[in-house]
């Protein structure tokens, strides 16, 4: 399988989209710099496509470059110079620098977040990256610097989001 969606088709469903966004904390517009899927906690986390751990954060309750994500990891795709992140994860599977194939389990949905975010309900945030200017990994890196609507790259994949999931063109890859 050469590509995967991130979560469970049968068990997960999209609940926030990349862009622009009412604050559910504090009424105000925000962007939002990535795709949230609605997850129980435990529920398994895949890579999307082949590629080699980059980062792996642990939730640390303080301000770092990470504050917000919690338990979060970084996959770097060499074939097509993209990074993508799974954050607020229960527990993480993989470690830095491992190679991991699409459809691999890497991480198990949660509600992590280094305290930021204490009502917060479990599920994936997934974000795709570009590299840095330099060419460098952009994670971890300033929020929204960097991101681009993961929607098209998913599409590139074979993988459409439709209303509670989503369908694969796997005929075309």
């Amino acid at each position: 399988m050469p590509y995967s969606p991130p979560v469970d088709p049968n068990s997960s469903f999209l609940t926030s989209g990349f862009g622009l966004r009412i604050s559910r904390r504090t009424g105000r517009e925000t962007f939002h710099a990535g795709l949230d899927f609605k997850g129980r906690r435990g529920d398994p986390v895949y890579a999307v496509s082949e590629g080699i751990v980059d980062a792996v954060r642990e939730d640390v309750q303080r301000r770092t470059r990470t504050y917000g994500y919690g338990n979060v990891l970084s996959i770097q795709h060499p074939g097509d110079g993209k990074w993508s992140v799974y954050a607020h994860l229960d527990e993480i599977l993989v470690e830095r620098g491992q190679v991991v194939r699409a459809g691999e389990l890497i991480a198990r949905c949660g509600r992590s977040s280094n305290g930021k975010f204490p009502r917060m309900g479990s599920h994936l945030h997934f974000e795709i990256r570009n590299p840095s200017p330099e060419g460098l990994s952009p994670f971890p890196g300033p929020y929204r610097r960097w991101n681009v609507d993961p929607r098209p790259w998913l599409e590139s994949k074979g993988i459409t989001m439709v209303r509670r999931g989503f369908e694969l063109r796997s005929e075309e890859h």
